[in-house]
């Protein structure tokens, strides 16, 4: 819009504008001066001399890069959109400056390390982890290297799950701490931001007739457009946002913190090894963290992995709404590199960078949480990291005895055994809109039971007539049978687990249920032994999220939720 109006090229950013004396709005030709003034702040702050290298990630429209380049910088700008690589092409005419597309944030690891002087994000770093931001800096960027984020970020405490897609400010500079880079330079152009956004859409709503013309968009996708600047608008005049220009100068650092993804699952073996005194499976790990489901943090000294804290996306049910929360797994720290418990040691740094990147309100996902025993449970709270909302406590009936005529038909976790539980979900989950339970249709069913390396499950289908009642999941433990899943209507959950009892006792291997202790009322049961396991169900508490209260016996969790049995 504003490059048919003014007939020259924008920027794709906001600019610096201060407040007007009078009513009248700007002309498009003065936003665009706006915009070319942020970029002589950016030259500024950065002050680099002629011939520094620069990598701009994002390179929009292009005419920052060409800003740079006229001002003597080597410059690279890197996008993942093939238009605007070419746009920002075209920008540069005939000045030397390398332009390409790439998805940066999975191949910034695999690119020649500290071949530039400076990274800038100019308005791309919200669609990237904040960890990924530094980490990338930390690999590419030479010695006392300088990273430039210019970026709108969340300033409020709103409980309004996914206000916006945008990083807590107060999280970011925390991580800037935590990984080595100093803060150089710091300006808040909120005020600015507002003027400029203001009117901006002033100058959109004259326009809107014509956008439809000039970008071949539909009026309710121009509508949408508008809704959500003024949205924007709002927010950073509320103080929910604010715009910062931020300056960090790398610092020499004893480790590096990156996104576990960006490693090869070979590079965890030794780590994992030393932690859990057992063979490392890669086969395991890529069930686990592979195909996106990964949301991890790792600790590098030089080139080796000495720390990680590991999270898995799980797919849940949130009060009956569909969410996500990540499980916390593989907590590992190389025995020579574990200290006491502070702020300052591994365990702290991976955790809290994770559970910032990954839970809580404004995160990737809304909760936390996974099985840690009691040690691990009480150093976390400690370092006020985690709350307690509940325990896994083993349930067994001493006597069982058969109450229904249900016929039971044991048989490996196959496809057609997967397929039938659908139902039996769809039917389950009904009864569960007063708490939270993870998602069990046929497809998680499949992965988790059929597709994990290692173990086997069998399975019980409980038979009414011709009707299925039930299917348990179950593993040989010990002495037992673990009872590691039951899918059936919540209100026979009781009747299942004392008929799989009685079947099992009365073939020599008793079953046992491990389940989260805020939900065994729900099974109806007086004559069953609770025992607890040491086995406590954390929240997060280190971010803005659910707190312990909300939490507190609402999760339904069970020996199939755990990624080690």
């Amino acid at each position: 819009m504003m490059q048919a109006t003014a007939e020259q090229s924008a920027f794709l950013a906001y600019g610096i504008l201060q407040a007007r004396p009078n009513a009248t709005s700007p002309s498009a030709d003065e936003l665009i001066g706006a915009q070319r003034q942020l970029a002589d702040q950016i030259l500024a702050a950065l002050a680099l001399p002629a011939g520094a290298r620069v990598l701009e990630v994002g390179s929009g429209s292009g005419l920052l890069a060409r800003h740079m380049a006229d001002a003597g910088l080597q410059v690279t700008a890197v996008d993942n959109n093939e238009a605007a690589s070419k746009l920002s092409t075209q920008a540069l005419g005939e000045i030397n400056a390398k332009i390409f597309t790439a998805d940066f944030a999975s191949e910034w690891s695999q690119w020649a390390p500290q071949q530039y002087d400076a990274l800038i994000f100019h308005n791309s770093a919200r669609y990237f982890l904040p960890l990924s931001c530094f980490a990338s800096a930390r690999h590419l960027l030479a010695d006392n290297g300088l990273m430039l984020i210019v970026d709108e970020f969340l300033t409020g405490t709103s409980e309004n799950p996914k206000s916006c897609d945008l990083a807590q400010l107060v999280n970011v500079e925390a991580l800037a701490a935590r990984t080595g880079f100093l803060l150089q330079n710091r300006v808040d152009m909120s005020d600015d931001t507002a003027n400029f956004l203001d009117a901006f859409i002033a100058l959109f709503q004259g326009h809107r007739q014509e956008l439809v013309a000039l970008t071949d968009e539909s009026p309710e996708t121009i509508s949408a457009l508008e809704t959500a600047m003024l949205g924007d608008l709002k927010r950073l005049q509320q103080g929910e946002t604010s715009h910062q220009l931020l300056t960090w100068q790398m610092q020499a650092a004893a480790e590096s913190l990156v996104p576990a993804e960006t490693l090869r699952a070979e590079d965890f073996q030794q780590v994992f090894e030393r932690s859990f005194k057992t063979d490392f499976s890669a086969a395991l790990w890529h069930w686990k963290y592979g195909a996106g489901r990964g949301a991890s943090v790792a600790a590098l000294r030089g080139q080796q992995v000495v720390a990680h804290y590991g999270g898995i996306r799980r797919d849940i049910l949130y009060f009956g709404d569909p969410g996500t929360a990540v499980q916390i797994c593989d907590v590992m720290v190389m025995p020579e590199q574990r200290s006491f418990f502070s702020r300052d040691s591994l365990f702290f740094k991976t955790a809290s960078t994770m559970l910032e990147q990954y839970a809580g309100y404004h995160a990737r996902h809304l909760l936390g949480f996974g099985f840690p025993n009691m040690k691990a449970m009480h150093v976390a709270q400690r370092l006020k990291l985690y709350d307690k909302t509940d325990e896994l406590v083993q349930l067994k009936i001493p006597v069982a005895q058969h109450q229904t005529d249900w016929h039971l038909q044991f048989g490996d976790m196959d496809a057609a055994v997967i397929e039938a539980a659908q139902c039996l979900w769809l039917a389950m989950k009904e009864g569960f809109t007063d708490s939270i339970i993870g998602v069990r249709d046929s497809a998680y069913l499949d992965y988790r039971f059929r597709q994990r390396p290692g173990l086997e499950y069998e399975s019980v289908q409980i038979i009414d007539g011709d009707t299925l009642v039930a299917i348990i999941v179950l593993r040989p433990h010990g002495e037992h049978y673990l009872v590691m899943d039951i899918l059936c209507e919540p209100a026979l959950l009781g009747q299942v687990f004392n008929e799989i009892s009685a079947y099992t006792q009365r073939h020599g291997r008793p079953a046992v249920f491990w389940l989260s202790a805020g939900q065994v009322d729900r099974l109806g049961m007086e004559a069953v032994c609770v025992e607890s396991l040491g086995i406590h169900i954390p929240c997060n508490r280190w971010t803005v999220g659910p707190g312990a209260e909300q939490l507190q016996g609402a999760w339904w969790l069970t020996a199939g939720d755990m990624d080690f049995m």
